[in-house]
């Protein structure tokens, strides 16, 4: 298999936030683990800053982990090139 650039969404400005800080920082070092380059990104309160920082780099692929209502959605999409 191939290593990829994934990048890892999560946080956000919920009540939940801190839930998928810590299910994106496993699923992170779960990527690490397996010798992918991992760019953590942490959205906060400004939703713009995801989409901002997934312009700066070329990834393979993308996760958003998101934890809505405290129902785990986790939400992987990928693409060949970045949009």
């Amino acid at each position: 298999m191939s290593k990829l650039h994934i990048a890892v969404l999560m946080g956000g400005w919920s009540a939940e936030r801190e839930v998928s800080l810590m299910s994106g920082k496993g699923i992170s070092e779960a990527l690490e683990s397996l010798g992918h380059r991992v760019t953590r990104i942490d959205m906060g309160h400004d939703v713009r800053n995801g989409p901002t920082r997934l312009r700066e780099q070329p990834y393979e692929a993308r996760y958003l982990e998101m934890v809505a209502r405290g129902e785990y959605t986790p939400i992987p999409f990928a693409s060949a090139t970045q949009s």
